[in-house]
């Protein structure tokens, strides 16, 4: 399951800004580093973020256009869950930084979603 089918079950979500990663932009990416030998430690994730409904209107443009949801507050999230969520931006600066200096351009996470929903929508995912 990834976070798009696991958001897409749930009937209320939480509406906040994350940075994720993008598997269909990152991977080629991850093979870049590890060709060129890049060590260190690098926030793996898209530059900039992106929200849960973010995710439901383009899964809903997209994929499944019957899809709905409902918003619920943190606080309410909070009393449902076993164990505390975090929200976070990430600075993925070094990372698009290295990267691009071996001519691989990272995509932002707003493009790389799309990215990934439009190869979604041609093969057939539902």
């Amino acid at each position: 399951m990834n976070f798009i089918t696991k958001l897409m079950r749930y009937e209320k979500i939480v509406n906040v800004p994350n940075s994720g990663t993008i598997m269909t932009n990152m991977v080629p990416a991850a093979i870049l580093l590890a060709k060129h030998r890049e060590i260190g430690i690098f926030n793996f994730t898209n530059p900039g973020t992106f929200t849960h409904n973010e995710v439901m209107e383009l899964t809903k443009k997209y994929i499944r256009p019957s899809l709905t949801w409902t918003n619920f507050s943190l606080e309410e999230q909070r009393q449902v869950l076993k164990a505390p969520r975090t929200n976070a931006k990430l600075d993925a600066s070094k990372l698009v930084n290295t990267l691009a200096g071996h001519g691989y351009a990272v995509l932002n996470a707003q493009d790389a979603l799309v990215e990934a929903f439009t190869i979604m929508k041609a093969k057939g995912y539902q």
